[in-house]
């Protein structure tokens, strides 16, 4: 029998042979390919998600009868756009609303504000101006922000904001001032009257630079902020990696100190102090 002959027989003896084999337990495939549906692999769009997450920022001290900015922010941290976002603030019983934005409808104490649409990954921020009362006292502000979709986390919906009165002295900054600043750490919060009993104080002379930067001794690089007559904000950072080194903030304590609380991130440590133009506090 020529030699061509036989190769074809024995083909189509192989082909016959592989069409009969059944699959046992255990094979991966357990049909023809023609058989087997393709697999498809996870889309992106399934495993996308909508996480609004809520924050409520403001000064946290003001003069009695001030008018203040209270920012309502709403951020979208999940990975597809939220739709029909709505956000929901509680204003306080005392005191009065200067102004809203026009997307907000206020009734009573209540507005509410139609950000339509937050794409992933962005935020949306209304603005509140409020006339603080004529007393001593502090006023809440509450929001909640909702979606027509699935929210993955409401845990993070919702932000309460406390913002307090005072009548007492103020003091207004420029630049060019100059502190003596005592403080003390410890690793559970604190306040300046812990520090009497503190075995560790630490001294610091700053200046408050017109430019919003300070000069002081440390080797930090240090910036001051003042959202009102009340309340000083100072923050030092790393100057090499610009890391957070530690955040001040303080109130008025008379007509010639700030007092208040620090906390330094890296460490964990929190902080109280005192800064006065005239001298060096006393715990």
């Amino acid at each position: 029998m020529p030699t061509a002959r036989v190769l074809t027989i024995l083909a189509a003896t192989l082909l016959v042979g592989c069409a009969d084999t059944q699959p046992v337990d255990g094979d991966l495939f357990t049909g023809a390919p023609s058989d087997r549906a393709p697999v498809d692999a996870p889309s992106a769009a399934s495993t996308a998600t909508r996480d609004l997450s809520v924050s409520i920022d403001g000064p946290s001290l003001s003069g009695v009868g001030d008018k203040e900015n209270v920012y309502v922010r709403v951020e979208n941290i999940g990975t597809k756009k939220a739709r029909n976002v709505e956000v929901v603030i509680d204003l306080p019983t005392q005191g009065s609303l200067k102004s809203a934005p026009s997307k907000c409808t206020v009734t009573g104490a209540q507005a509410v504000c139609d950000l339509k649409n937050i794409r992933a990954g962005a935020s949306k921020q209304v603005r509140i101006r409020w006339t603080l009362p004529s007393v001593e006292t502090s006023v809440d502000f509450d929001a909640e922000a909702t979606t027509s979709d699935t929210d993955i986390d409401p845990g993070n919906d919702t932000a309460t904001f406390t913002m307090a009165t005072t009548s007492g002295a103020s003091i207004a900054l420029v630049g060019g001032e100059s502190f003596n600043l005592v403080g003390c750490l410890d690793a559970a919060p604190i306040t300046w009257a812990d520090c009497s009993g503190s075995s560790a104080l630490y001294y610091e002379q700053l200046t408050l630079d017109a430019g919003g930067g300070i000069t002081a001794t440390t080797t930090a690089v240090g910036s001051w902020t003042q959202v009102n007559d009340y309340t000083l904000d100072l923050t030092f950072e790393d100057p090499n990696t610009t890391q957070v080194l530690s955040e001040f903030d303080a109130e008025v304590a008379d007509s010639d100190c700030f007092e208040g609380v620090s906390y330094d991130p890296a460490s964990g440590f929190w902080g109280a102090y005192k800064m006065c133009m005239s001298s060096w506090p006393t715990p």
